[in-house]
């Protein structure tokens, strides 16, 4: 209450911003979680030795966008992701097979032709 008598007193205006979020998972009874194949140990000595996968998702004026990342953990950076306006099953996937070529493809000229 402090605090709109504080915003009235200097002519500011403050509106509660309706918070929504998303569902992006319906978690069952009998699912498990998967397990910490690296136990929380997010060090790597060496590029591609491990890469670490996220979801994320953000609402925009016109709905959700959702995106997935993989990074890898030796240089903390982006090497695939994928992003779309549904939450789909294979966007996780699809932000893997991007990292996974554009680590086979590197220093290969885009639309470079072979010969």
């Amino acid at each position: 209450m402090h605090r709109r008598a504080a915003d009235a007193r200097l002519g500011t205006a403050r509106t509660a911003a309706r918070q929504v979020t998303a569902r992006t998972t319906h978690p069952t009874a009998e699912t498990g979680r998967p397990g910490d194949l690296v136990k929380r140990n997010f060090i790597a000595v060496r590029p591609n030795q491990l890469w670490l996968a996220d979801l994320t998702y953000v609402g925009t004026s016109v709905g959700w966008v959702y995106a997935a990342f993989v990074l890898d953990a030796h240089s903390r950076m982006i090497a695939g992701w994928q992003v779309a306006t549904s939450l789909y099953t294979d966007l996780a996937l699809d932000a893997l097979k991007t990292a996974i070529w554009c680590r086979e493809n590197q220093g290969v000229a885009a639309g470079a032709v072979g010969g």
